[in-house]
């Protein structure tokens, strides 16, 4: 509800205080300041000047009451988000927006996992690839040459994980315990199979997933 918001003064309709868009109009309007529930009667806009209009705040007020629209309703005003689809604030929304990345649909299931939040922010790193693993040391001009001690190639959180000689007798110990279906090469590939299951698999999946990761 318009209770505190300034006709004038407030960017209240189309971002734009009306103030700036109409110098004119409010260069002689009695009360700068305003309240839009103030100005609002059933009938129209209650709007008073000091003095009459001359030809350019004529054709002002006629684009004023095209922009500005008839208050018909008395029914109170509600806030909606409109980058949610339920219309409600969301922070995922929010940094979506803000940081413009690709939604990634396994992610809620992760933060909905039985585990420590250290581990659920040191699994997200991974994903995003923001593990300080040797390439994205070696980028912000740390120590080392950003190669693998192993393999000798690009140190990647994917290859720590994944590739090096490390991982594949991990993953190979695993495969055997658990079963050919967590043959693991590709991060992305192997969460778009694994980690959208649904029920008590998607959680045996991430506790499995997240253990091996930390």
């Amino acid at each position: 509800q318009w209770v505190w918001t300034q006709f004038w003064l407030d960017p209240w309709l189309e971002g734009e205080p009306l103030g700036l868009r109409f110098p004119r109009l409010f260069a002689i309007c009695d009360d700068p300041a305003i309240l839009v529930s103030a100005a609002a009667l059933d009938e129209g806009w209650n709007i008073a000047f000091r003095r009459s209009f001359g030809p350019d705040e004529v054709r002002e007020w006629t684009d004023l009451r095209e922009v500005v629209p008839l208050p018909l309703s008395q029914d109170p005003d509600t806030v909606s988000w409109s980058l949610s689809p339920s219309g409600e604030f969301s922070v995922s929304s929010a940094y979506q927006a803000l940081c413009r990345v690709p939604v990634l649909q396994w992610l809620s299931p992760l933060w909905k996992a039985p585990m420590p939040l250290k581990i659920k922010i040191f699994v997200w790193q991974l994903l995003r690839d923001r593990l300080p693993s040797g390439t994205e040391v070696l980028k912000r001009h740390g120590p080392g040459n950003g190669l693998c001690p192993l393999c000798h190639v690009p140190e990647t959180g994917t290859h720590i994980l994944f590739s090096c000689v490390a991982a594949q007798a991990l993953w190979c110990f695993v495969r055997e315990a658990l079963g050919p279906e967590w043959e693991a090469h590709d991060l992305a590939e192997f969460l778009q199979v694994r980690a959208t299951q649904v029920g008590r698999k998607r959680r045996l999946f991430w506790l499995i997933f997240a253990a091996m990761m930390w």
